[in-house]
């Protein structure tokens, strides 16, 4: 069976699209989105703009504008925005017919204040938790709750601190364990800066103070030695512990007791008629121990003493005349006077010794009566 053949149409005919055609319908195609995009432009230009709401006149200002003026304040998410936005709407009359999607509103931004509060108090901001709060309207839900949330708030950051105290008082007393121990007891406040943040601070802390504390031992074994380079070496360990330790103050305390010690070996040497010596351990004193003034006395009476080893009346005249020099508001002013008011005397001594050495030589047991 023969299939039916189709016969073109003898007067059909295909057009020929030449180039021009062709760029029209390119042109067509591209332009016809472009030019509804351009007409579209041109309607959202004509549309009316929203008002800058930090211009708004509020005293002719429709309910509508209120509530965008409000919800955009309290996108801010913060305290001030959200009390801004209650104000705008809530100055609309309370038989206004969009009353109740406004409390509606007034309520939530009510909650979410408390719920920044909460956010803050994590953040260790807890002035500003506790002035969010209090600034919560107090006709709304969410002011039923601020009492009770600010008692937990102080409650939790009061518990916190006092333990934080108690672990600084452990470290500067060198009680390491306890310390420890106490400071774990911040894990238990239900709150991030302190359960975390002040906690991780705390432990770093301890840490950091137990090696000042080996360094103070360390020091405390040199200067129990007592020899002057000893000394001088408890003080450079001291040296190391830094301002910010808790131990600071008691490695300076340390520092001026061992300058102190450091004075008492000179006055030995004093003592054995060594000034030279004397004035050379004070003066490798150094200046953390804060003892300037002091050495410089020290120099003074050192030399003063030496005038008086000669035990003459001249002697003893010039070492009163060196000790002189140190004037009331001297640190060795009242040692100075001692040694003054004792020198007076041996001046006496020795007068009577001379005279009656130059009376022995002179004359007989008549002469030393007189």
């Amino acid at each position: 069976m023969n299939s039916p053949s189709h016969t073109p149409d003898p007067n059909f005919k295909v057009q020929n699209i030449g180039p021009q055609s062709w760029l029209f319908w390119i042109a067509l195609i591209v332009l016809v989105p472009g030019g509804l995009g351009f007409l579209s432009m041109l309607t959202l230009v004509k549309l009316p703009k929203l008002p800058n709401c930090d211009q708004v006149q509020w005293a002719t200002a429709s309910a509508s504008l209120r509530l965008h003026c409000a919800e955009l304040a309290a996108q801010e998410q913060t305290g001030e925005g959200y009390l801004e936005a209650i104000e705008i709407v809530n100055a609309l009359p309370m038989n206004h017919p969009l009353r109740p999607r406004i409390n509606q509103s007034i309520e939530d931004w009510a909650e979410n204040m408390l719920v920044l509060g909460d956010m803050l108090f994590e953040q260790g901001k807890l002035q500003e938790a506790i002035a969010t709060a209090q600034n919560i309207p107090s006709d709304t839900t969410a002011a039923d709750l601020v009492n009770n949330r600010l008692q937990r708030w102080r409650g939790m950051w009061d518990k916190a601190e006092e333990i934080y105290a108690e672990t600084e008082n452990l470290i500067r007393k060198r009680q390491w364990t306890q310390a420890f121990r106490q400071a774990t007891q911040l894990l238990k406040i239900d709150n991030v800066y302190w359960s975390e943040n002040r906690y991780q601070e705390l432990t770093q802390l301890i840490q950091m103070s137990r090696q000042d504390g080996k360094t103070l031992a360390e020091a405390e074994d040199l200067a129990e030695l007592g020899t002057v380079e000893d000394l001088l070496k408890a003080i450079e360990l001291m040296e190391k512990v830094e301002k910010s330790s808790y131990l600071y103050g008691e490695a300076q305390n340390l520092i001026r007791k061992v300058g102190g010690q450091m004075m008492e070996v000179a006055e030995e040497q004093l003592e054995e008629q060594d000034a030279q010596g004397a004035i050379s351990i004070v003066q490798r004193i150094p200046a953390t121990a804060q003892m300037e003034k002091q050495v410089e006395d020290f120099t003074v009476l050192a030399k003063a003493h030496q005038s008086t080893w000669s035990n003459t009346v001249s002697g003893l005249e010039k070492g009163i005349t060196q000790a002189k020099q140190i004037d009331i508001k001297r640190p060795l002013y009242g040692k100075a006077q001692n040694l003054i008011s004792r020198w007076e005397r041996e001046i006496e001594d020795v007068a009577r010794l001379e005279k009656a050495r130059n009376m022995a030589r002179g004359g007989g047991v008549d002469d030393l009566a007189k």
